[in-house]
């Protein structure tokens, strides 16, 4: 871990601190975490605004003994001391002032006169040419963030376009130039992990995608026998059953490339997308070849009420061997998913729909799902790969092999 997102401030400035309470949520490329106190105290001043992604190792707020009293000038020196020590990794000396540091993600804040400002912020006004001596600052922090800095300039860009007048482009140099979208942004934590993850996936893997159609018909009756048995057993659980099966088969697609060797993983951990409001997350079901399908299916359901809660252990993001992706519940009926590095392969599964099928020879209405195959050629050839999802289609079709 490299940096984090402060989500959510749980203290304000004046808070009185007691061991052990929730001081932040923060926001990494896994979850979302609560930070504890670690010293008793009184908070004099919070340098980090709530939604910005901060180096780890530098300080985010300052604390005072209960006893203690500073200036805001005394304070603006020991930030400007604070921030130079972190820059080398040092932890800030306590000795002078019996004030602590509590250290964990970056804010390099300033003072320009009696104006604060984030690093972010002043990059993002020099950018765009704007003086944040004209900018109000954020209630809570009362420090300038990024944020009033894009509020700052869509103002003044909304109010020039209400002006009629021919000189109403001089009004502010601002919007001559630096016409900003309102809806810009900071990449979160997950979303640049997840496009950190699929650039590399492109750039490294020559993925070939293969297709078929499976007949759902046995799938969906052993779903409503489950039901009936008060054992809700749902079609994403079967798949990863499924998978988990056929991976054992076929242990060339549960392998990675490293370097020039491919090597085979001992375990069969499969991954399931989780799509979440914070970004697509991959829980990992771990040996999943050693478990029925009823058991998957309570772990995934804990998994999946975990990660949309944001709430979910690192461990179980970690690990993979295989990924399962599944948008039928979108009415998606067929698409190739990218791999998810390292592993080798990744299965894309579509909505169960039904449509005319020849069964025994005869026009026949049933349901059917699409499966799409993609695998790193690098790793594997196109015929393992082929008999790999037919295995996987065959498995789907007898559910009972499965569950036996």
């Amino acid at each position: 871990m490299t940096d984090a997102m402060v989500t959510e401030w749980c203290v304000k400035e004046g808070d009185v601190l007691k061991a052990n309470q929730v001081l932040l949520l923060a926001e990494t490329d896994k979850a979302v975490q609560e930070i504890p106190v670690t010293e008793p105290g009184i908070v004099v001043r919070l340098l980090v605004a709530e939604g910005e992604n901060v180096e780890v190792q530098t300080p985010i707020m300052v604390v005072a003994g209960e006893t203690e009293a500073f200036t805001e000038e005394e304070v603006d020196e020991m930030v400007r001391l604070s921030v130079n020590q972190a820059s080398s990794d040092a932890i800030p000396s306590s000795s002078d002032s019996q004030m602590q540091m509590i250290k964990s993600v970056k804010d390099d804040s300033r003072v320009r006169g009696r104006v604060k400002i984030t690093p972010l912020a002043r990059k993002t006004a020099q950018k765009l040419g704007v003086d944040y001596l004209l900018i109000t600052p954020s209630q809570k922090t009362n420090r300038i963030v990024k944020k009033d800095i894009l509020d700052f300039v869509a103002e003044r860009t909304s109010d020039a376009l209400h002006v009629s007048s021919p000189q109403s482009s001089a009004i502010s140099p601002v919007v001559q130039r630096t016409p900003v979208a309102p809806f810009s942004q900071q990449l979160s934590p997950v979303r640049a992990l997840i496009a950190t993850r699929m650039t590399e996936s492109v750039n490294t893997k020559p993925s070939v995608p293969l297709t078929l159609t499976v007949d759902a018909d046995a799938l969906l009756e052993w779903r409503i026998k489950s039901e009936k048995m008060n054992r809700k057993i749902k079609i994403n659980a079967m798949l990863i059953a499924a998978v988990a099966r056929a991976l054992s088969e076929f242990p060339i697609m549960n392998a990675s490339l490293v370097g020039d060797v491919i090597e085979s993983k001992g375990r069969i951990n499969v991954g399931i997308a989780v799509d979440t409001e914070r970004g697509l997350m991959v829980p990992k079901v771990f040996d999943a070849d050693k478990k029925n399908p009823a058991d998957i299916q309570l772990e995934l359901d804990m998994l999946v009420d975990k990660v949309r809660l944001g709430v979910v252990e690192p461990e179980s993001l970690k690990g993979g061997t295989f990924t399962i992706t599944n948008l039928g519940m979108y009415e998606i009926e067929q698409f190739a998913a990218i791999i998810n590095p390292p592993e080798t392969a990744i299965l894309a599964v579509g909505m169960i729909k039904a449509m005319p099928i020849v069964r025994n020879g005869e026009l026949a209405i049933g349901n059917v799902m699409t499966l799409t195959l993609s695998f790193d050629h690098r790793v594997i050839d196109g015929g393992p790969a082929a008999r790999f999802l037919q295995q996987v289609k065959h498995l789907l079709e007898s559910p009972v092999n499965i569950f036996c």
